[in-house]
């Protein structure tokens, strides 16, 4: 016979009738004295099987009382119950999920759903997370003869439910073993059952005593197959000559990769220091912005510089000048070479957005239009950022003879202490997490991204997303957040003499939450831009609730960012409206 536990739990709350949010539903319900109870025996057929995986379904039985929809209680029936399940859209989160559906006495049918959030926080924010449940009760709908579907559902009201102290103890004296004899093995069952939930919830609460979590290095997440035919891949060597093939010799320092989705192109996308271009094809999101741009027609060039880490020269010693002096120009005219085409849009994200500004304020040309993203020509960045420049960190490091930094989340003895250095830096408000990754970006670089737009799987995988950064053109771009503004590695002002050679059609996008590069610095490149060149050449878009690399490879970014983007780059296209057929697509894992 398989161990059971079974143990009563009684929540109460709030309740109202077509509230859009929980919050709302909360205190409308609290002024309508809308009150919401439930009364459940949480049933747990098999303990074992619920100690190694915490997300295994239990029964629920009991009733529910809501006023609201019933003079009577509601009877409860299909009622499931899992204690903690990996929530695969959010980041490092779990949820305590309740289902079931409820009868009135005169036999209206609603269904409940109710949820709690266990996301990782302090240590004090366990308790209100562990005994908040967020509800959500539906109906079915109508159908055309206006009987009730067993296919769609409509939102009848949402509300809060929260369980105190003593209603908790009052649970903890409900709990039962079954299917054991004797007191010592029922006994040893409940601490089992203890161990699986405090070894689910420790992880997301456990401050330093989660250290073990911190450097459990799971398996890299799975990668779905791209919408994307095979890509035709070429990189360029020391001496200029470019190789087709997607294996880089040693002396590689640029790399393109080209999916020709119609006759819109070519559009060159170039991604973020010490990165790699595939950053635009992360297949751990539904829609990435490579799948985007070719599925709208365009002739899709995804841009290795030599900054990438897919590229031997990511460990060698060069300044940002080089890549917008040597780099874009190089690229720009092979693609031009390859496509025959007059000229090239540009799309650009952080130190690939700034120096397409670069590489045209020195004289690019061949340019229809371009989208850079977040970082532009004037800078404002964080106060983190500043006490770093303050302190001379790039200084310190050239002279502790360092080339390179990069991220290593092996379980070492000399990591674990240096994350924990790391983890006394201040970050913005909500945005810890148990990721050695995301601490060595933000000392680096400064954070990323909005954990909030990320899905569990991009965040796992940021581990791989980041690499070599070298120092030389770290310390040039710390010159640039100095001045306020880009300059070349010696501190000149060499870039600002030539707006005219900037006045081409120019998208700026920019995340309001971005705390590298803040928007006032977007802002004053735009207001320079428009003084020197007809104003309506230039846009900015600024996107709440994003920060800087989500915007790319956001969980939502199809449907919040690209649209916007892509409006800008159809606008400027001579051939949209006229896209060839598309040939057939090969499914790509990976890339």
């Amino acid at each position: 016979m398989t161990t059971q536990l079974h143990f009563t739990e009684e929540m109460k709350g709030f309740f109202s009738m077509g509230a859009a949010t929980f919050r709302q539903g909360r205190e409308r319900g609290h002024s309508e004295s809308s009150r919401l109870l439930f009364h459940q025996t949480i049933q747990i057929a098999d303990l074992d099987a619920v100690m190694r995986d915490t997300a295994t379904p239990a029964v629920l039985t009991g009733y529910v009382e809501a006023p609201a929809l019933s003079s009577d209680p509601l009877t409860v029936s299909n009622g499931t119950f899992q204690l903690m399940a990996p929530n695969p859209d959010d980041v490092e989160t779990l949820n305590m999920r309740y289902g079931m559906d409820l009868t009135a006495t005169d036999g209206r049918r609603f269904h409940f759903d109710g949820f709690k959030t266990l996301r990782h926080g302090l240590p004090w924010k366990a308790w209100p997370a562990t005994t908040t449940l967020y509800v959500t009760i539906t109906e079915p709908a109508p159908d055309a003869e206006g009987e009730a579907s067993e296919r769609a559902s409509i939102v009848v009201g949402r509300g809060v439910m929260t369980i105190g102290m003593f209603a908790f103890l009052k649970l903890l004296s409900t709990v039962r073993v079954d299917g054991l004899k004797g007191r010592r093995h029922k006994v040893r069952a409940m601490i089992g059952f203890s161990r699986a939930f405090m070894g689910r919830l420790v992880p997301q609460y456990g401050g330093p005593f989660a250290e073990k979590a911190r450097f459990a290095n799971p398996a890299p997440p799975g990668r779905r197959a791209l919408r994307l035919p095979a890509p035709v891949t070429m990189w360029c060597d020391a001496n200029g000559a470019w190789h087709d093939g997607d294996q880089p010799g040693r002396d590689a320092w640029l790399m393109l990769t080209r999916f020709q989705g119609g006759t819109k192109g070519p559009l060159l996308m170039a991604g973020g220091y010490a990165m790699e271009g595939r950053a635009f094809a992360t297949p751990t999101i539904d829609n990435t912005m490579t799948e985007y741009a070719f599925e709208r027609g365009y002739d899709v060039w995804l841009f290795d510089y030599r900054a990438s880490i897919r590229l031997p020269s990511a460990s060698t010693s060069f300044t940002i000048d080089d890549i917008a002096r040597q780099d874009w120009p190089e690229a720009v005219a092979e693609v031009r070479r390859r496509t025959n085409a007059e000229s090239v849009q540009l799309l650009g994200h952080c130190v690939g957005s700034v120096t397409i500004l670069m590489a045209m304020a020195d004289g690019l040309e061949s340019v229809r239009s371009a989208v850079c993203s977040q970082f532009s020509l004037h800078v404002v960045t964080s106060r983190l950022n500043r006490a770093k420049n303050a302190l001379h960190m790039g200084a310190l490091m050239h002279a502790l003879h360092l080339k390179v930094v990069h991220p290593d989340t092996r379980p070492t003895a000399l990591n674990k202490v240096f994350d924990a250095a790391l983890a006394v830096l201040p970050q913005p408000k909500g945005e810890r997490c148990n990721e050695p990754v995301c601490r060595w970006i933000n000392a680096i670089f400064g954070l990323t991204h909005n954990h909030g737009q990320l899905n569990d799987a991009t965040h796992e995988s940021l581990r791989e997303a980041f690499g070599f950064a070298n120092l030389t053109g770290l310390r040039h771009l710390s010159r640039m957040f100095v001045k306020g503004q880009v300059v070349d590695a010696k501190g000149n002002d060499t870039y600002l003499a030539h707006p005219e050679r900037l006045n081409v059609p120019i998208l700026f996008v920019q995340g309001a939450r971005n705390h590298i590069f803040r928007p006032a610095g977007t802002a004053r490149t735009v207001e320079w831009l428009g003084a020197h060149n007809p104003p309506e050449q230039y846009e900015m878009i600024v996107v709440p609730e994003y920060a800087h690399l989500d915007m790319m490879i956001g969980k939502n970014a199809d449907k919040e960012i690209f649209p916007q983007i892509f409006d800008h780059l159809d606008r400027l296209n001579p051939l949209v409206g006229s896209v060839a057929p598309v040939s057939p697509v090969v499914s790509v894992a990976g890339l």
